[in-house]
């Protein structure tokens, strides 16, 4: 420490590290439950990959673009943060899926009985499919990668058709490499039921019935400003000191208490927060940078292996009367047999109002990926030529576009590959050391929007149970 620095100390009840939308639901439910908390943000805003661009008549969601409510948890969380009574749900088309198929977008039959009845398989696909409790393998000792597994159940065409362009819109991932165990957690608890799938299905359908328990009616929601709403409502509305623009110093603890040194900005006060308890909800990749003491630091130097692709999302309006496909889906996904250069396209305006001017349409692209990296990376002029040659030839579109707007994530979706869960494993390891530390986010909880809010709220309460820290 220099002679003569200012310096400052607060003693709280607990720090959260890290103002994306884990930390954001974390903070809010320790200082909801009566706990002083303070939360603390490197960057200059908060909700970290949620992030609306308010332009004119056009709602852009530059980062997730829909929450879907699939736990009452998290609605009981909506709730409770009056997130709920702003929220809107999805219209009818959302439940309306196409993946590109021979050049064009075919809708994606939503019952086994369409996927034999229909064309979207060939009929030695349809064969296979039904032929899975009989032709389903053996699985292999350990993990195994998404694509791997579907093809050992289903056949290659259900895996090129549909499993490779699904992983590409949730992780922008390669199948060959993300697992089944790390990414699919309930799938994989299904699957153990039996080694035939369908009669997994079968099995867990039956204990359902039998439990007498109902399922949750999921819904899809944003919000009229879009789901940027979540973040600005959080720290406006939420009990605790949020700051943003935060340099981290050090991380330190002694026999009863988290230190947390800090500055703000390029001011030089050197800032201490002491508290009992503490809850890290920042990206894997960040991870290995927090000034732990070295032993946590050694443990997470880890997290430094994680892939975390980049994506852009470009987004695009056009004039309705310009775009011959009637949108009426939640958009469009596109296998990598295919050759296109986008991985898929959404519909904004067909999926919630409000998101583009009355007579326009407006759309996002997603380019990049793990598999194509290099095209997340293309200049503004590049990357729009492209996106619109792709809504020519899959969407009909004949005019130019009214406007567009492209968000570069260097480091989009971590990348639950194989081996992930040994990764993981050294969190559990740092908390039972631990016990007044958490670790929220999607380093561990899963990369959806309602699995990161949960995992804060989660963590938070599991954090705050502990015996013997204080409130």
């Amino acid at each position: 420490m220099e002679t003569g620095e200012i310096r400052e100390t607060r003693e709280t009840g607990v720090v959260v590290i890290g103002g994306g939308v884990s930390g954001l639901a974390a903070a809010w439910s320790a200082s909801n439950s009566g706990t002083d908390t303070v939360l603390l943000e490197r960057s200059e805003r908060f909700g970290g990959s949620v992030v609306t661009h308010k332009l004119g008549d056009y709602r852009i969601e530059g980062g997730p673009h829909s929450l879907l409510v699939n736990e009452p948890e998290l609605e009981e969380f909506l709730r409770d943060s009056g997130l709920w009574e702003r929220s809107v749900e999805s219209s009818d088309a959302a439940q309306k899926r196409f993946v590109v198929r021979d050049g064009a977008p075919e809708a994606l039959p939503d019952s086994l009985f369409r996927f034999i009845s229909g064309s979207f398989l060939s009929v030695p696909g349809k064969m296979r499919m039904l032929l899975e409790p009989f032709l389903h393998g053996t699985a292999p000792a350990g993990e195994e990668a998404i694509g791997p597994w579907v093809e050992r159940h289903f056949g290659r065409e259900v895996r090129e058709g549909l499993a490779d362009p699904f992983i590409s819109g949730i992780y922008a991932g390669d199948p060959d490499k993300i697992s089944m165990q790390a990414a699919f957690p309930k799938l994989a608890e299904i699957a153990a039921l039996h080694p035939s799938l369908l009669r997994s299905f079968l099995k867990k359908k039956k204990l359902i019935k039998e439990s007498g328990v109902e399922r949750y009616a999921r819904k899809m929601i944003s919000f009229p400003e879009g789901l940027g709403e979540i973040v600005g409502h959080l720290v406006r509305k939420g009990k605790f000191d949020s700051l943003a623009g935060v340099r981290l110093q050090s991380i330190d603890r002694d026999s009863a208490q988290w230190r947390v040194r800090y500055r703000m900005g390029s001011d030089p006060k050197l800032h201490t927060l002491r508290a009992p308890s503490l809850l890290v909800a920042v990206p894997p990749q960040i991870l290995p940078e927090l000034t732990f003491p070295a032993g946590i630091k050694e443990s997470l130097a880890v997290f430094s292996e994680v892939e975390s692709p980049p994506v852009t999302t470009f987004s695009i309006a056009f004039k309705r009367k310009d775009v011959s496909h009637p949108l009426d889906g939640f958009g469009m996904l596109a296998p990598s047999r295919e050759k296109r250069e986008v991985l898929g396209i959404l519909f904004d305006s067909s999926l919630f109002a409000g998101r583009a001017p009355e007579d326009e349409v407006l759309l996002s692209a997603f380019l990049g990926g793990a598999r194509f990296p290099e095209k997340a990376r293309l200049d503004t002029e590049t990357a729009l030529r492209i996106v619109c040659k792709e809504c020519r030839e899959l969407l009909g579109v004949k005019g130019d576009p009214t406007f567009w707007k492209s968000t570069f994530w260097p480091r989009a979706i971590p990348q639950y590959n194989r081996g992930y869960p040994q990764i993981v494993s050294m969190l559990d390891d740092i908390e039972k050391k631990n016990p007044s530390l958490a670790f929220a986010g999607n380093a561990r909880d899963g990369v959806a929007l309602g699995s990161c809010i949960l995992s804060g709220v989660r963590r938070m309460k599991g954090l705050l149970s502990q015996e013997g820290i204080s409130r």
